[in-house]
């Protein structure tokens, strides 16, 4: 755990007379050094990160985007803080953070007990694709021929990351559970290394039969010459994904703020990393491809709750069933000493307090459910088999400012925009008949009268019996996000409409000497549309000879950097030829490499018309 020291110094004090205090201070203030200590430093804002590969491998691969932050978040200095999973929680609960990176098991915890919420979802950079999700990956040495399948890792030695570890241990364990594998069981023993650089030593060094790793960590491990890629072999690897997967997938690292966090401090740096490229050095630097807009972690309470992990731990309460369980052995001493009737009375005795503890007990956990809705801070609304809605929690209570009376049955489509209602009830009328969850967006009137973005998520539930119960489902606020993206896109289209309008051909080029973007006049210098150019080298829009120019005085440009010019007789789509002098200049990335080239196209057949007169 970090640890905070404050230094307290205390000054000697000094008797100093009067008038030469005050003509100490006036000469100071003359010579202009009073204004300097005026000035305030740019407030610290705390981004926490769980060091998933250890404290001093994630110090190094995140200290970049502390740097990205900074130049380009104004008034804000930004500091990257990686900490151990065990400590992550706890430092959480104590306010040290502004922001937390995290797995999505903490996220959750996060979101559930402290308020935080998510403002996006880390973008991994798997072989051939960028994607928001991860899993996990049981890797296995590979001259490891008994080990082919999961289930031939029972009665093996498992090495796993850590028991909060999302991918490095929560996903294979539910996967494992679904094919009827048991830890605690099934293997001869369970250990955790801490890392997943760890879990990947221990497995090659033999100190394992096979481990628990997550997506992307063996693709980062290669790349940084750590492992030969050629020793390791993946079991249970998924057909359906193009990169070492052996399990369902679900959401990857969230970027949320803490719930005292500024909205426009948020705002700021939800803005900076959504605009993050994904070749920038923050995003490599971490081994990812930059974020992307905050996706639904859903799933990963599904997950937590189905194997009871934090924050649903208590729905691990005793049943009936596990307190049987415990008790094997004191009742097959019972029914040793106690013969005939007594056995029975006895027996049947401790049933009946047995099933009204249990039942006590399942009074207080549908009480603790209840009392966990309320708490939730999404919005919760459930629906009967009839289709009619029978609970909302405090969350919507205080969003709508409606109570369960006055939105029971069919009444909650009054708080559905006019425009919207009719659509909403028909997506929910058309999943509730065919069993399906649903997803729809739409606009909620809030409890001032305006109305507010909504993203609603339902799916059917079943009691106990496994019969169909009804539907459950979540509302979630998304009016910040939409603002977010509807404002990047309204610079976008505002800075290329600048763009047109310069009456000079104008056209821009990555690294690699492909178009990725220009303007109108460029487009009817060539006669071409956009999506002809956009995309494509000058080979593909130019004549041969014409391109072999470009194509050369380009790879000199992106050499040397700078600008250039040069001129020669082009031929316009319309068939005139012009003299034309080409202006060009090399322009950088955030992180100082060569980005690129921009350049202007000048004719100066005017000049030399004019010129050639005089």
């Amino acid at each position: 755990m970090p640890e905070y020291m404050r230094w307290n110094v205390k000054p000697r004090r000094q008797h100093i007379p009067g008038k030469i205090l005050f003509a100490l201070i006036l000469s100071l203030f003359f010579a202009g050094i009073l204004p300097a200590f005026s000035q305030t430093e740019k407030p610290m804002v705390k981004i926490g990160v769980v060091a998933r590969r250890g404290i001093d491998q994630s110090n190094h691969n995140w200290q970049p985007l502390a740097a990205y932050l900074n130049n380009n978040v104004a008034d804000y200095a930004f500091t990257v803080i990686p900490v151990k999973f065990e400590d992550a929680e706890s430092l959480v609960r104590q306010g040290r953070f502004d922001f937390m990176i995290c797995n999505p098991t903490l996220y959750v915890q996060m979101e559930t007990e402290y308020g935080a919420s998510r403002i996006a979802t880390l973008r991994n950079l798997n072989p051939g694709m960028y994607s928001t999700l991860c899993g996990s990956v049981f890797i296995c040495k590979t001259g490891r021929q008994d080990i082919r399948s999961l289930r031939d890792l029972r009665r093996k030695k498992i090495l796993a990351v850590d028991p909060l570890a999302f991918t490095g241990w929560i996903i294979g364990e539910g996967e494992l559970r679904a094919q009827g594998i048991i830890s605690e069981k099934n293997f001869e023993s369970v250990a955790f290394a801490g890392t997943h650089d760890g879990v990947i030593y221990g497995v090659l060094e033999g100190k394992a039969d096979a481990g628990i790793i997550g997506t992307g960590i063996l693709e980062q491990m290669e790349a940084e010459g750590k492992i030969n890629r050629n020793e390791i072999r993946v079991v249970n690897q998924r057909k359906d994904v193009p990169f070492p997967c052996s399990s369902a997938l679900y959401p990857d690292w969230a970027f949320a703020r803490m719930k005292n966090t500024p909205s426009d401090l948020t705002t700021k740096v939800a803005i900076a990393l959504l605009s993050m490229p994904a070749d920038s050095n923050a995003a490599r630097s971490a081994g990812h491809a930059g974020w992307a807009v905050a996706q639904n972690y859903q799933p990963v309470h599904d997950l937590l709750m189905r194997l009871r992990l934090p924050p649903y731990e208590m729905e691990n309460k005793a049943t009936v069933y596990s307190l049987m369980q415990q008790r094997q052995g004191l009742v097959r001493t019972v029914i040793i000493l106690v013969i005939g009737m007594l056995v029975a009375a006895v027996a049947l005795g401790m049933l009946q307090l047995m099933l009204v503890g249990a039942r006590r007990q399942m009074e207080k956990m549908q009480e603790h459910q209840r009392s966990l809705y309320d708490s939730f801070p999404a919005m919760i609304w459930r629906s009967g088999i009839q289709r009619r809605c029978d609970y909302f929690n405090k969350a919507w209570v205080q969003f709508t400012g409606h109570t369960l009376e006055n939105d029971k049955g069919d009444c909650w489509l009054e708080s559905i925009h006019p425009d919207e209602r009719e659509q909403c009830a028909k997506t929910y009328t058309n999943a509730f008949a065919l069993r399906n969850p649903f997803q729809l967006e739409c606009h909620l009137r809030r409890s001032d009268g305006e109305y507010s973005w909504v993203v609603v998520y339902g799916r059917p539930y079943h009691d106990i019996n496994g019969d169909f119960a009804g539907y459950l489902g979540l509302c979630f606020d998304v009016s910040e996000h939409k603002q977010i993206s509807e404002t990047l896109g309204n610079n976008v289209v505002w800075l290329q409409g600048i763009i047109d309008a310069i009456p000079n051909p104008v056209f821009f080029k990555d690294e690699k000497g492909v178009y990725s973007g220009c303007n109108s006049a460029f487009l009817e210098y060539l006669g071409l549309s956009r999506n002809e150019v956009i995309g494509h080298t000058v080979y593909e829009v130019s004549s041969p000879e014409l391109a072999d120019v470009h194509a050369r005085a380009d790879r000199e440009l992106l050499a040397r950097g700078g600008r250039q010019q040069y001129e020669m007789k082009v031929k316009y789509a319309d068939g005139s030829y012009h003299d034309i002098i080409h202006n060009k200049a090399a322009f950088k990335k955030p992180d100082g490499t060569v980005g690129g080239i921009v350049g202007v196209m000048i004719d100066i057949a005017g000049l030399k018309s004019t010129n050639d007169r005089h």
